[in-house]
């Protein structure tokens, strides 16, 4: 309970020690909006972020491969998320009742997922993913898929353009 009381705490990197821990035990009655998760982190655990309404934005780096069950679920502020090339499973529930959630881009082929990953999201929510990416359908865990148009590289950054 080191940050309890902080309520305008908004952003903050995590380490594979708070996850371990569980967000919300670090980090009680938080309003946090913006979440980047450590280089190094391998796996967001079984409910992580769970209930983390507040949460708009989480940055997943390339170091991770599992994304735990119920990591994200209730995050009803999460608008977008891109899943790395690096992550091959995806657990049941992960991002359920993320209900403002409307973006998932993949930036690899498509992973081995648990049930119901992404149910009680948006109605508008897509998938997209590059093209070339493979194993994916027209749906993905029952939202439809797009395959973004093209990648403008210069130097670090790239843009993407959506069809």
């Amino acid at each position: 309970r080191a940050f309890l009381g902080c309520n305008s705490l908004r952003s903050v990197t995590i380490s594979e020690f708070v996850l371990e821990r569980g967000i919300k035990k670090i980090f009680p009655n938080s309003l946090l909006n913006t979440v980047v998760i450590s280089k190094g982190v391998t796996s967001i655990g079984y409910r992580a972020f769970k209930g983390f309404s507040s949460l708009k934005s989480v940055t997943i780096p390339d170091s991770v491969t599992n994304i735990g069950e119920s990591a994200f679920s209730g995050c009803s502020g999460l608008t977008s998320v891109t899943i790395p090339d690096s992550v091959t499973s995806i657990a049941s529930w992960a991002f359920k009742d993320c209900s403002s959630l409307t973006s998932v881009t993949f930036e690899g082929d498509a992973t081995s997922l648990g049930s119901d990953v992404f149910s009680g999201v948006s109605e508008d929510a897509k998938i997209f993913i590059n093209p070339g990416a493979t194993g994916f359908g027209e749906m993905y865990a029952g939202l439809p898929v797009q395959i973004l148009k093209k990648t403008l590289k210069i130097g670090r950054a790239s843009c993407r353009e959506r069809v």
